[in-house]
């Protein structure tokens, strides 16, 4: 078996394994390593598109339903958990957030069935087009999607650093499909770390700017109680103070990884 099969045939493996054990008392965690796993899953089907765009569209949409469904979910539960964390228990009131968590995670736990149904379809429809795949396709992709990355390094903006994560992470995830030989062809041991740092800094950075826009639109700001508007302006002081202490993180890895770049 291919590696990029075995690759696969892991991370289903073990989303189905996490999808059946959770319910509405599972640990977080349970439902973050689930994402993760879908991710990597995800991330196989996106090279099966570029070789067959037209056959892999009903495949990946599967995937991408309970994707959706278990990303919502794990978005909720974290910024319930970075409120209760700040002790800014009157915007959790004000909301009925915990509440709305709790019909959340009972709605995931009915649908379940469903989203074991379609992931067991993605396993054998995803494992009929990779028997077909050459170790020479992989190849080809991982140094792809190298050579956009080094085009879009030196001159990424701000706005584009979620796209570049994404990028990073398909080269990351395309680089544990290769033979160890093939490996070295792509990336040396010191650029994987680097990368994979950086991809975790915009993660992090991103994963805040979102708090602030989910912030934002829940328009505390317009609560007729004083209290509420009082908490909302505290809460949004630690997030943009938070964003940019995380932006200068970014920043300063996007210019180291690029100064080898200039000085060759």
């Amino acid at each position: 078996m291919s590696v990029v099969r075995e690759y696969s045939e892991k991370q289903i493996s073990s989303a189905l394994h996490l999808l059946e054990q959770y319910n509405t008392a599972s640990n977080e965690e349970v439902l973050h390593q689930l994402r993760v796993s879908l991710k990597k899953i995800k991330a196989v089907l996106d090279h099966l598109r570029t070789l067959h765009p037209k056959k892999i569209k009903s495949t990946r949409k599967k995937l991408q339903l309970v994707f959706h469904a278990a990303g919502s979910l794990r978005e909720a539960q974290l910024r319930l958990k970075w409120l209760a964390e700040k002790k800014l228990l009157l915007l959790i009131r004000h909301s009925s957030f915990d509440q709305k968590i709790k019909e959340e995670e009972e709605l995931f736990v009915t649908n379940k069935h469903g989203h074991l149904k379609k992931l067991k379809s993605v396993s054998e429809e995803i494992d009929k087009y990779l028997k077909k795949v050459e170790e020479e396709d992989l190849l080809r992709y991982a140094l792809e999607l190298k050579a956009k990355l080094q085009e879009q390094l030196p001159i990424v903006l701000k706005d584009n650093w979620h796209a570049l994560r994404k990028l990073i992470k398909q080269l990351l995830y395309a680089y544990h499909w290769l033979t160890e030989q093939d490996k070295l062809k792509v990336l040396t041991v010191t650029a994987y770390k680097r990368l994979d740092m950086l991809q975790e800094n915009i993660g992090i950075w991103h994963d805040v700017v979102d708090l602030q826009q989910w912030l934002t639109d829940g328009q505390f700001f317009l609560s007729k109680e004083k209290s509420v508007k009082q908490q909302f302006n505290k809460a949004f002081a630690l997030v943009q103070k938070d964003i940019e202490v995380k932006e200068k993180v970014v920043m300063k890895q996007l210019q180291a990884i690029k100064k080898p770049a200039n000085q060759k």
